[in-house]
This record gives C-alpha cells, structure tokens and sequence, in this order.
C-alpha cells in the first residue's frame, strides 16, 4: 500500500512541477497550430477583405494572407485573440513590440496581430510600424466600447477605417 501512495505522490509531484513549468515559460497568450490545427477555410470565402471589429465598431482591416495562412484563417485566428481580450475584459495597455522584426500588436498579454509587408502593401502604408501603430491605436480608442458591460450609449467609432 505504500507503494502504491509513493507512486501517487511522486505522479502528482511531477504532474505538480510540469504544469509550474508551463505556466512559468511566458505570459503571452498565443495560438500555437500546425498545419493540422489550422482553422478550416470555407470554400465559400472568396472575400478580399476582413473586418477586425465588434459589432459596428470597427478596429482595422486584415487583407492578406501571412504566415502560411489564407486570410481567413488568420480573421480567425485574431477573432479567437479579441475574444479572449474581451472575456478577460482586458483594454490594455495596448503596445507594439517586435516578433521576429516585425511589429506584433498586443493587448495586456494577449498577442492580436503581426504586421507583415503584404499588409503594408495593400492598406498603402507607409511602413509596418506606422500601420501596427494605426492598428494599436485603433484598439485602444475601440476595447473600451465593446467591452462587456460598456455603455450603450457610447459612441461608436470607425477608428482604422481604410487600414
């Protein structure tokens, strides 16, 4: 019996010790897919556009493919990052810092968005830090808006617009 209650704990402890290593190895909440776990594009989707937004608020634009996903799958992927920002009721800090050299848009944690080239390109910008830029603030004027338990009177905004 004994043996038995060594093995359980030792099970528990290092069950205990891999979940803490985990936990501890970032604070970025972040979509981690292989080519198996990539959201499913409809065959139906032939859109050239993708609007980033709640309701009739309006955050930005995506309208390219990057990464190795079409555009759609990457509207879902951000859809699934604004919702978790919204049910952690998050509004920022809204910041701008590098992945890789490009710049990635982040709400508290929670990775949004990389501004690659081909975004720069078609939103006619001047650079992907000046779009990242727009987009972030787009973010932080709008969160606050669609947050669960906002106003209904407030404002809506069409901050981003032509992003």
């Amino acid at each position: 019996m004994s043996y038995r209650l060594a093995q359980l704990v030792l099970a528990t402890t290092a069950l205990g010790l891999a979940c803490c290593g985990v936990l501890a190895a970032g604070h970025e909440v972040a979509i981690w897919a292989d080519a198996a776990e990539k959201p499913t594009a409809s065959d139906r989707f032939t859109g050239d556009a993708y609007e980033v937004g709640v309701n009739a608020t309006h955050f930005f634009t995506l309208r390219t493919a990057a990464a190795g996903y079409a555009l759609i799958q990457r509207a879902s992927i951000v859809d699934l990052r604004v919702t978790e920002v919204l049910s952690r009721r998050l509004t920022g800090p809204v910041t701008v810092s590098p992945i890789r050299g490009k710049p990635t848009i982040y709400v508290g944690p929670v990775r949004i968005v990389t501004v690659y080239p081909r975004d720069v390109a078609a939103a006619n910008a001047a650079s992907a830090n000046e779009l990242a830029a727009k987009w972030a603030a787009a973010l932080s004027a709008g969160l606050p808006k669609v947050m669960p338990g906002a106003s209904a009177a407030s404002p809506v905004a069409g901050s981003g617009e032509g992003s």
